[in-house]
């Protein structure tokens, strides 16, 4: 590393330079470094997930050919290939019970468990009425797995019990969040505080919830959120959640980072990813701190 490179980072900390003129050229910097180095072939249709296991090793991925796989990518090897079954579009895969077993969301509403050694169908669950998004697992509870939909519900499963779905106009008994509107896009889980969960959907709110303060249910619209956050250049003539117009970008991806102290949320209009909004978590609760990137991330 240059010495002028180390000086602009000090620079750049005591405020004494652009940064955005630093962040770009230290991003430019590390980008030009990236190299393809391998490409892992299996699937036979888009490839629309990826899952990491907790010690990088080995990884999941989900595509419209509905298989699951599993790899050793650093080894570039193919370990198995799981047929899922769904009848549309995998879009989520996490690891479940000690990373033995799988969990997948799928475009046909369809939330699967699925058996890795045993490249089979544990269950197959078809609670939700539109598709499934994105499944979360609670890193305290390994036998514990979300999904949401567009649908507007986020529903809570537990891999241990048995479950048939309701055949009645009023569905299963296994929601844990409704909005109105509102399909939900993206939810993941806080690895620290495991009882909040957060919420991206096809408005401009980006929401937290306290899962204890929360009941299963059969789809009763849920209180408000713990915390709704609003981008500070997004504002409408209503700031109320149940009455906002949804027809601006909405929040496809939101996600805590590993301390679970900054949340990070992807919003995109008209199919186009456009900026990402950072929210920190300090003694005062949340604060929205704005706008922090736009192409190049800011390196904090």
């Amino acid at each position: 590393m240059m010495r002028g490179q180390l000086e602009s980072l000090y620079n750049r900390q005591l405020n004494i330079c652009d940064r955005k003129t630093v962040n770009e050229a230290w991003a430019r910097h590390f980008f030009n470094k990236l190299n393809l180095e391998a490409t892992l072939k299996c699937h036979g249709g888009c490839v629309n997930c990826l899952q990491w296991n907790k010690s990088g090793r080995y990884l999941l991925s989900g595509s419209d050919d509905t298989n699951v796989c599993l790899w050793e990518p650093l080894s570039h090897k193919l370990l198995v290939t799981i047929p899922s079954h769904h009848e549309q579009n995998v879009f989520s895969v996490k690891f479940v019970n000690q990373e033995k077993q799988v969990i997948s969301g799928a475009g046909d509403g369809q939330v699967r468990h699925l058996d890795i050694t045993a490249r089979s169908v544990l269950s197959a669950w078809r609670c939700h009425r539109h598709r499934v998004k994105r499944c979360c697992t609670i890193d305290d509870d390994e036998h514990l797995a979300l999904s949401s939909s567009e649908d507007g519900t986020i529903r809570q499963f537990d891999i241990r019990e048995g479950h048939t779905c309701s055949s009645s106009d009023s569905g299963c008994s296994n929601v844990l969040v409704k909005l109105g509107q509102a399909s939900i896009k993206c939810i993941n889980s806080n690895p620290t505080r495991t009882h909040l969960i957060c919420v991206g959907a096809s408005d401009d709110l980006a929401r937290v919830y306290d899962r204890r303060m929360l009941s299963l249910n059969h789809g009763e619209r849920t209180p408000l959120a713990l915390h709704s956050f609003l981008p500070g250049h997004l504002l409408y003539a209503s700031e109320v959640e149940e009455d906002r117009i949804f027809s601006g970008p909405s929040i496809t991806w939101a996600t805590f980072d590993p301390t679970g102290n900054f949340l990070l949320c992807n919003m995109g209009g008209e199919q186009v990813e456009k900026r990402g909004v950072l929210i920190s978590w300090g003694e005062g609760g949340f604060r929205n701190l704005g706008v922090k990137f736009a192409g190049f991330p800011e390196f904090l």
